[in-house]
């Protein structure tokens, strides 16, 4: 740490470093066990199983009014062949 009187501290720089590498290291601990937690955790909570089922909604909804835009605009592109391909994977999700 250098201040504007006083030279820089050996035990100033060493206590920062610690300090640095501790709160780096805990926020990667703290990271992992989230993530653990998310991948094993099988129990929703309601508005999480509310969530799920509006988003899944709203995205069928959201496929079959855009469909014919995603014919168009394949056809622009000059994908005819994969056209026909695309809107049956939109019907089967729908």
């Amino acid at each position: 740490m250098k201040f504007p009187q006083e030279d820089e501290n050996m035990y100033g720089r060493a206590l920062i470093s610690f300090m640095l590498v501790t709160i780096n290291v805990a926020v990667m601990i703290i990271f992992v066990f989230k993530s653990y937690l998310a991948f094993t955790s099988t129990k929703k909570t309601p508005h999480a199983v509310l969530r799920d089922k509006a988003a899944s909604v709203l995205a069928v909804v959201t496929l079959k009014k855009i469909k014919p835009l995603i014919k168009d605009a394949m056809i622009e592109m000059g994908l005819e062949h994969y056209a026909e391909f695309v809107l049956r994977i939109i019907n089967q999700a729908s």
